[in-house]
């Protein structure tokens, strides 16, 4: 390839409707990139905030649109009937020839998937095209059979954090050592400054909060569970969560206010909805919990220390790699309610520690999650290829 010509990439997001973590993460990349050595496409399979986001900081985008037989997610394709499932096989290769169609016309050096949706998805394109495929493995959910799919179509498999690697076979891991690499991803640090007043004013002395997609994998019943304990001891609390359920967790998300109405306290936890920009929350708070069940690298744990905020959280995927635990917050085994309210009972008795946790959080996120250490990183990637 001549030296002068800029190397294309195709960056493919399946998860076109959300701007949660994964995306966020992306955009930055996208938003950083040389463009003097790189040109990024971005392709999603229908119209959301990232495509509108990439547009506007002059990023080529396209929507090569699912048909209504793949725009279906969380898993319920497996549940479908044969027929049904032949159904979506055909819409699948209609997809693809689309896809190749498009590839074929932009000639891209690189194709890379922000998922294991993505891989499989248009993998086998890339094989057939012989381009280099790049896989960003977020969370350390195992698919079984499909992760070994996708780690037979990814030519490079790049890992959030040490943590998700688990997900992997330890042998494939060690035979195929050259084909992963693990780049945290990065945070623009001048977004994000703990003195800035807070948007969101509560009567409590303390405010407790966490955010995310209100999924069950975000572990909202444990948060729950976490301040009916806490507000039996100390009622100068207040909990409070900022996030929306996607469409298939609504039912989940009324279950859940169904069980803080049981709790009798529905006055204690204050839903704030979607925040468009979570320093605005983090300013409000004195104390950020996170009870995941499944994490890659949990961004907002991160925007959480940027903030200067002590952070408990549940030891999922890379969040021990985020944490250093007694030092920026505690962290704390999945699960474990009674060890989840021990250590923010400690951190609530001892207020000067805790800001001072605060302080080395943001220290470390300063020293490790640099955007401009996360962009360098994955350019060096990608000059590599």
């Amino acid at each position: 390839m001549n030296d002068l010509k800029k190397k294309k990439i195709v960056f493919y997001e399946t998860y076109y409707s959300s701007f949660t973590g994964a995306q966020q993460s992306l955009y930055w990349l996208l938003k950083g990139l040389n463009k003097d050595k790189f040109e990024p496409i971005v392709i999603t399979p229908g119209k959301g905030e990232l495509i509108n986001k990439a547009k506007k900081i002059g990023i080529k985008a396209k929507v090569i649109k699912y048909s209504s037989n793949l725009n279906v997610f969380d898993g319920k394709i497996k549940g479908y009937s044969f027929l049904k499932k032949l159904f979506v096989l055909i819409s699948l290769i209609r997809y693809n020839i689309s896809f190749l169609k498009y590839l074929i016309k932009e000639k891209p050096d690189i194709l890379y998937c922000n998922n294991l949706r993505g891989v499989l998805t248009i993998g086998i394109l890339a094989k057939l095209l012989t381009i280099p495929l790049l896989w960003y493995v977020r969370i350390d959910t195992s698919n079984g059979i499909f992760d070994k799919i996708g780690t037979r179509l990814a030519d490079k498999i790049i890992t959030i954090s040490e943590g998700v690697r688990d997900i992997f076979d330890e042998k494939y891991l060690k035979k195929k050592a050259y084909k992963f690499e693990t780049i945290y991803t990065g945070f623009n640090l001048k977004e994000y400054d703990d003195n800035k007043g807070a948007k969101f004013k509560f009567d409590e002395e303390i405010i407790i909060g966490t955010a995310g997609s209100i999924t069950l994998r975000k572990g909202y019943d444990d948060f729950v569970d976490m301040a009916r304990e806490l507000n039996r001891v100390a009622k100068n609390i207040k909990f409070v969560i900022a996030g929306e359920p996607p469409r298939n967790s609504v039912t989940y998300y009324n279950k859940l206010k169904r069980k803080i109405k049981n709790y009798n306290l529905e006055k204690k936890i204050k839903f704030v909805g979607w925040v468009d920009d979570i320093t605005d929350f983090l300013s409000s708070i004195d104390l950020f919990v996170l009870c995941s069940k499944n994490e890659g690298l949990p961004r907002v744990v991160i925007e959480a220390m940027a903030m200067a905020k002590p952070v408990v959280a549940t030891n999922a995927g890379g969040t021990n790699e985020a944490i250093d635990n007694g030092k920026t917050g505690f962290i704390v085994d999945k699960g474990n309610k009674n060890e989840l309210v021990a250590k923010i009972e400690y951190m609530i008795d001892n207020k000067e520690e805790m800001k001072e946790m605060g302080k080395e959080g943001r220290r470390k996120v300063e020293n490790d999650f640099s955007l401009k250490t996360y962009i360098s990183k994955f350019e060096n990637l990608l000059d590599s290829i």
